[in-house]
């Protein structure tokens, strides 16, 4: 994601969290920003629904991430090692 993605993620991870019965702070948005902000906003928002469709409790960044397909990773260039 990119800092313009910033408010819709709030909105969207406010919503998750809400919907659970939690009060959404500020340290805790930052932490799932942190944690998720390798993802696009789509993927985030997938994970999010996903996730809020099959879990019990509060959704971890876990449970998002388990709700999309693997990251595929680029090869490692060994010259930088």
């Amino acid at each position: 994601m990119q800092e313009s993605d910033r408010e819709q993620f709030v909105l969207a991870v406010t919503g998750m969290i809400e919907t659970f019965g939690k009060e959404a702070s500020m340290p805790m948005l930052n932490g799932y920003w942190m944690a998720l902000s390798d993802l696009s906003l789509e993927q985030v928002k997938r994970g999010i629904i996903g996730a809020m469709q099959t879990c019990k409790f509060l959704p971890t960044v876990a449970d998002i991430r388990g709700q999309y397909p693997a990251r595929v990773f680029s090869p490692v260039d060994e010259s930088q090692f």
